[in-house]
């Protein structure tokens, strides 16, 4: 398959979740055939009642299979009342027979195992065996060598000459319930065995989708990457489509900036002419005209910084960003503004990596924002995980949550939170967030809830200073 000329190799998503729905399917297909074909057959050795009289004779009996109990108590663990039952009866008066002794002497009881996972096929078996014991006996009433076979659990006991009963106790559980509950425990470890390498393997398939939408995040904050075209052939596909359109948007942006640093830079030629002559004008005349000069040079200024921003290529020094800050807020409060700086309780330095130029511009602007439409400026620096998170808060009267979504767009203006006379051009927040991008940072606008606006400024440690920050350092209030 090709995209744009270029050829895309790879299996499909399709093709690979196929092969793990196969895969795994047949895995537990193997397996199940492997447990039924080698596992070991349910063997169960049910007792006659020429056995049970020989037992509660204390005479030994060729017994395999179940363990069986014995014991002598002054009364029986069951009743006859309890033993009504056609079946019950029948080898009660069996033993009874084996024995020489009388019915009334014997109790029997056919337990019924709980937890069986087919009960209606239990219940039909011993529907069948009802029928044919009752059968049997009809057929041989009085016959020695009629000795019925006992299929289950069950309690028999025997009334002993001193008036003790010995009772007998055989605890085997359904030949079906304990088949099916082994054949259950091996599938559960089959499927145990098998989730393993099937979560691997999703993992693995899963990996790249999940690094092209982390990279689609990125590109959609600003921050344009190459995503790299591996993987399956859909993220292959996409991954190229992604990488030629940020080519086209990358050509765009810088077409458009290149265009308004032109405008602004061929600007400054007509100006210096239009100042030259405005000295042969009176000085009544000369004055306004000087002063919108002033303004269109401090425009055209502010549009030069923004396209520099935009277009400029951070270097990569290992600055102090406390000290970058504290020296900004340490120049506003020596011209009598009111600024403050909360810096972290610990005296490590907190590094990252950048341009010195930019970061200054950055911060410069964010603090000149806050003091001519807030006020005051308060600042405050603390390290969380591998990120060093700057914000400067202000008393003003905030921004409409419209205006924010807006804020960072080039030369917009919120009347409504920002007057239009102060003079600014739009462009303050549009460079805060160029900065920002380019050094793989992000920038965001919140109300404070007691009132003013947050500036929060995140941007990445350096690599030294990112292995050691661990937790979150608690600012302290400097002035």
């Amino acid at each position: 398959m090709t995209q744009n000329g270029k050829a895309v190799g790879g299996s499909t998503i399709f093709r690979l979740s196929l092969l793990l729905a196969i895969g795994s399917s047949l895995a537990l297909a193997l397996c199940t055939i492997v447990i039924i074909l080698f596992g070991p057959a349910p063997v169960y050795f049910p007792m006659s009642t020429f056995e049970v009289a020989r037992a509660l004779q204390g005479m030994p009996i060729a017994r395999r299979g179940e363990p069986i109990d014995i014991w002598t108590a002054p009364e029986p663990p069951q009743s006859n009342e309890l033993s009504s039952d056609p079946i019950n009866r029948i080898i009660r008066e069996n033993i009874a027979r084996q024995m020489n002794i009388p019915a009334d002497d014997v109790v029997f009881v056919l337990q019924v195992s709980l937890g069986s996972i087919s009960d209606p096929m239990l219940a039909a078996a011993r529907s069948r065996y009802r029928e044919v014991l009752i059968t049997d006996a009809a057929l041989y009433p009085d016959s020695p060598a009629f000795a019925p076979l006992i299929f289950g659990p069950f309690v028999a006991s025997v009334k002993q000459p001193d008036g003790q009963w010995r009772t007998l106790s055989s605890s085997s559980f359904d030949t079906t319930a304990h088949w099916q509950l082994r054949f259950a425990g091996m599938i559960a470890l089959v499927f145990a065995l098998t989730v393993p390498p099937v979560w691997l393997y999703s993992r693995r398939l899963a990996r790249p989708i999940r690094s092209f939408a982390a990279a689609s995040d990125r590109i959609g904050r600003g921050n344009f990457e190459k995503l790299p075209v591996k993987g399956p052939n859909e993220i292959r596909v996409a991954a190229l489509a992604m990488n030629d359109m940020q080519d086209r948007l990358e050509r765009f942006v810088r077409e458009r900036t290149a265009m308004a640093g032109a405008i602004a830079h061929d600007l400054r030629t007509p100006m210096a002419r239009l100042a030259f002559l405005l000295n042969r004008l009176p000085e009544e005349q000369r004055r306004p005209l000087e002063h919108e000069l002033s303004n269109m040079d401090r425009m055209i200024s502010v549009t030069l910084d923004f396209v520099d921003s935009e277009a400029a290529i951070p270097t990569r020094d290992a600055i102090d960003l406390t000290l970058l800050v504290e020296g900004l807020i340490d120049d506003f409060a020596d011209r009598g503004l009111d600024t403050s700086l909360s810096l972290p309780q610990t005296s490590a330095p907190i590094v990252v990596t950048g341009d010195q130029v930019l970061l200054t511009r950055m911060f410069n602007n964010l603090i000149t924002n806050a003091l001519t439409y807030g006020q005051c400026a308060r600042a405050s620096i603390w390290t969380e995980n591998d990120q060093v998170i700057v914000e400067v808060t202000d008393k003003g009267p905030g921004m409409e949550a419209t205006d924010i979504e807006r804020a960072f767009e080039p030369f917009y203006r919120a009347e409504r939170s920002r007057s239009t006379a102060t003079g600014g051009v739009g462009l303050g927040l549009s460079i805060v967030q160029a900065v920002a991008r380019s050094h793989q940072g992000t920038v965001s606008l919140r109300n404070a809830p007691a009132g003013g606006l947050i500036a929060r400024v995140t941007l990445p440690l350096s690599e030294r200073d990112a292995a050691q920050s661990e937790q979150r350092v608690t600012p302290s209030l400097r002035a």
